[in-house]
C-alpha cells in the first residue's frame, strides 16, 4: 500500500538531489534553522487556561501560537528525517512531537468545536490537517519509526477521525468554500493510507462535498474568498485531487475538467505586478506563493504561469504539511513567466483585474453575501512598484465576533466604511445578497452599477478608464427624490499628503473634481496577524445636489 503514492518519497535518489541540489538548498536551509530553534526548546503540553481562552475572552491567537508551533515542529522533523535518514536526532525529535500530539485533548482549535458533540473528536480544518500529515508521514517513515509511536498514531487517527467521520455528519458537508476542499480532502488522504478498504463506503460521501467546494467558483475559475483562501482551500484540492490520481493509477483525475484548470489560473489574475489583490479575508497583500500547487498543476497542465522564485514561501502561519512536503516532490520547472501586460474580466464574479508596466488595478462589483465577504460593492485597488497606494485592508485579527452576522461589520476591515466606496446620505453599504453591483467592460472602461449596494434610492454608477499612467473614476450618483449627500472615501496604508495640486501617496497623485474638499482622518485596526496598523480615510465632500458628478485622476508621476 505505502508505495501507491508518492513513489518519489522512498527514492534515495531523489532525497540525494535534495540534499545536493541548489534548488533546494533555501528550503533545507530553512529547515536547518528552524530545527536548531526547536531543539533548544522543550515542547510544552497545553494549559486549560490556554485552551479555554477563546471561550473565555475571545482570544484565539494564543492558544493558536502554541498549537501551530508544534505542527511546525512535526513539519521540520519530518522532512528532515527525510532528507537526512543517517541522522538520528531528527527522528527523535520527530517521535517526540507525534507523541505530543496524539497526547492533545482534541486536534480541533477551540474556536471550531461543536461544543454539543463530543470536542475531542471534533472534525474541523486543523483536525484533519493533523490527520493527513500524520498518516502521510508514518507511512513513508513507518520502517523507521519505533513501532510504538506508529501504532499509537494508527490509534490516534482511527478515533479521532476515520470512526467520527463515519459516526457523525459535519457541517462542512454542505459548504461550498475552503472548509469544504480542507476537511474532505485531508480526510480523504487519510483514507487512502489508513483505511483504504473502508474509502469506497465513505468516498462518495466525501466526494459530494469537493463538488461542492468546486461549485463555489464561478465557471471561469475565480475565488470569492480571496488570493489567500485560494492557495488553502484551492491548495488542499490540488493535495487531494494529486493523491486521488496517483491512487487510483490515474482514472479518477479532477485535473481534466477544464474549471479546474481554470481554476488554477486564477493566482494570474490575483497579481498586481509583485503585490495581491486582497478583496474579502485575504491577510493582507503580501506576495508570497506555496510552490506546491504550481509544482502539481504542471503535471497536468503546459500553460501554469509560476510566480518569481522570490516569492516562494513554503511554510505559512499554521506550518501546513502539505505545502513544504509538496514543494520538494513537485518543485516547479519549465517555468512559464507572466507578461507585464495582462488584463481579465469576469462577468460572472464581477471581477477585474488589470496590470501594466507601470501600475496594477483591481476592481469588485459582487455581492455583499459572498464567501468571508467585506461589504464592498465597488471597491478597487491601485497598486505601483509592489506596493498598495489605494488599499484594500484584506482580512482583520479573528476574534471571536469576527464571524458573527451581528458584529462581523463593526470591524473597519470588513465595513464598507473601510473601502474606496462612498459613504450616500450618511450610510454604508448593507450586508446581503440583495445588496450587490454589476459589472461590465466595454472599449476599455470598467463600469460598476452599485447603487443597490445601499439602503437607499440613490443611484450610482462608478466607471473606470485607464491612460498610461493611471487610472481614471467617474462617479455619478442621482436620487429619485431630493439631494443626494455623498462622501467620496479612498483608502491607504500608506500617510497621505495633501498639497495644493492634489493627495500624493508616494509618487501617486490624486486630483478631483472642483468643489470637492478632501479631508484626511487615521484610524488604527488590528490585522490577521494581531498586529496593530494604521489606515488612512482619504475623503472628498460637496454640497448635496439632486444629482452629482465625481471624478478622480490617480497617475503614478
Amino acid at each position: 500500500m505505502s508505495n501507491i503514492m508518492y513513489t518519489k518519497a522512498y527514492d534515495s535518489t531523489f532525497w540525494n538531489e535534495v540534499r545536493t541540489s541548489v534548488a533546494y538548498k533555501p528550503f533545507v536551509d530553512e529547515l536547518l534553522g528552524k530545527y536548531k530553534v526547536h531543539a533548544a526548546e522543550p515542547i510544552l503540553a497545553d494549559s486549560f487556561k490556554l485552551f479555554d481562552m477563546f471561550r473565555a475572552c475571545g482570544n484565539r491567537n494564543v492558544f493558536q501560537a502554541a498549537y501551530f508551533h508544534k505542527r511546525q515542529r512535526l513539519v521540520v522533523s519530518a522532512m528532515l528525517s527525510m532528507i537526512y535518514p543517517d541522522e538520528p536526532a531528527y527522528l527523535e525529535m520527530l517521535e517526540d512531537i507525534i507523541w505530543a500530539i496524539c497526547d492533545e485533548y482534541t486536534w480541533s482549535l477551540p474556536a471550531h468545536i461543536s461544543w454539543a458533540e463530543d470536542e475531542r473528536t471534533d472534525v474541523d480544518l486543523f483536525a484533519s490537517e493533523t490527520g493527513y500529515a500524520l498518516s502521510e508521514i508514518v507511512t513513508i517513515l513507518k520502517d523507521r519509526l519505533n513501532p510504538r509511536v506508529h501504532k499509537r498514531v494508527c490509534e490516534e487517527i482511527q478515533r479521532r477521525i476515520i470512526e467520527s467521520f463515519e459516526l457523525r455528519v459535519y457541517d462542512w458537508e454542505k459548504c461550498t468554500h475552503n472548509w469544504a476542499a480542507v476537511c474532505a480532502g485531508s480526510v480523504s488522504i487519510i483514507y487512502m493510507y489508513m483505511a483504504p478498504e473502508r474509502y469506497a463506503a465513505v468516498k462518495p460521501r466525501l466526494q459530494a462535498t469537493i463538488e461542492g467546494f468546486l461549485s463555489g467558483y464561478s465557471e471561469d475559475g475565480i475565488c470569492y474568498e480571496g488570493i489567500e483562501y485560494w492557495e488553502y482551500g484551492f491548495g488542499f484540492f490540488v493535495a487531494y485531487a494529486q493523491r486521488l490520481y496517483e491512487f487510483t493509477g490515474g482514472k479518477e483525475n479532477y485535473f481534466a475538467r477544464e474549471k479546474v484548470h481554470n481554476i488554477g489560473a486564477f493566482q494570474q489574475m490575483a497579481d498586481l505586478g509583485g503585490v495581491a489583490v486582497s478583496f474579502a479575508d485575504t491577510a493582507g497583500d503580501t506576495h508570497t506563493v506555496s510552490p506546491a500547487i504550481y509544482g502539481v498543476l504542471q503535471q497536468h497542465y503546459d500553460d501554469i504561469i509560476v510566480p518569481d522564485e522570490k516569492f516562494y514561501e513554503i511554510f505559512d502561519p499554521c506550518a501546513r504539511w502539505g505545502r513544504v512536503f509538496d514543494a520538494f516532490v513537485y518543485l516547479p520547472k519549465n517555468k512559464k513567466t507572466a507578461s507585464t501586460d495582462y488584463e481579465r474580466f469576469s462577468a460572472e464574479a464581477g471581477l477585474c483585474t488589470r496590470r501594466t508596466e507601470k501600475y496594477g488595478f483591481a476592481a469588485k462589483a459582487g455581492t455583499n453575501d459572498e464567501p468571508h465577504n467585506h461589504n464592498d460593492v465597488g471597491n478597487f485597488i491601485f497598486a505601483a512598484g509592489g506596493k498598495q497606494l489605494l488599499c484594500d485592508m484584506g482580512a482583520g485579527e479573528y476574534v471571536s465576533g469576527y464571524f458573527a452576522k451581528e458584529t462581523r461589520y463593526g470591524y473597519l476591515c470588513n465595513c464598507s466604511r473601510g473601502h474606496s466606496v462612498p459613504i450616500i446620505d450618511g450610510k454604508y453599504q448593507s450586508y446581503g445578497a440583495e445588496y450587490n453591483g454589476t459589472m461590465q467592460l466595454e472599449n476599455d472602461c470598467v463600469t460598476i452599477e452599485f447603487g443597490n449596494a445601499y439602503e437607499t434610492d440613490v443611484r450610482g454608477v462608478r466607471a473606470f478608464t485607464f491612460e498610461e499612467n493611471g487610472v481614471v473614476l467617474n462617479d455619478a450618483f442621482e436620487k429619485q427624490s431630493g439631494k443626494v449627500c455623498v462622501t467620496e472615501r479612498f483608502v491607504s496604508m500608506i500617510k497621505p499628503e495633501v498639497k495644493a495640486d492634489g493627495v500624493w501617496i508616494e509618487n501617486l497623485r490624486l486630483t478631483a473634481s472642483d468643489g470637492w474638499h478632501v479631508k484626511v482622518t487615521e484610524e488604527g485596526f488590528f490585522d490577521h496577524f494581531a498586529v496593530k496598523r494604521e489606515v488612512y480615510l482619504i475623503d472628498f465632500e460637496t454640497e448635496p445636489e439632486n444629482k452629482l458628478a465625481f471624478e478622480l485622476k490617480a497617475e503614478i508621476l
